[in-house]
């Protein structure tokens, strides 16, 4: 997961920058914050909205859940227009 967060941030950014595996953990138990750019990063990467990510009512595992349904979902919707 770093090196994809690593990847996807410097897709869209003139940045170099180093994510260590362990911060990534870190971030979902709660004992580091991520920046505004790691955040929306993992947004682009899960095809999640920001609302989804930043919001504490919602616990990393159901988190997990709702983006398996999100995706899910896009997967049926692409096959559907694929065959329409």
């Amino acid at each position: 997961m770093a090196e994809q967060l690593v990847s996807e941030i410097e897709s869209h950014s003139q940045k170099r920058i180093q994510i260590k595996t362990h911060w990534i953990r870190n971030f979902e138990i709660g004992r580091r914050e991520p920046d505004l750019v790691i955040v929306n990063s993992y947004g682009r990467l899960a095809k999640a909205s920001m609302e989804l990510i930043i919001d504490d009512a919602v616990s990393a595992e159901a988190f997990r859940k709702r983006i398996g349904q999100e995706l899910k979902h896009k997967q049926k919707v692409v096959q559907h227009s694929k065959k329409g």
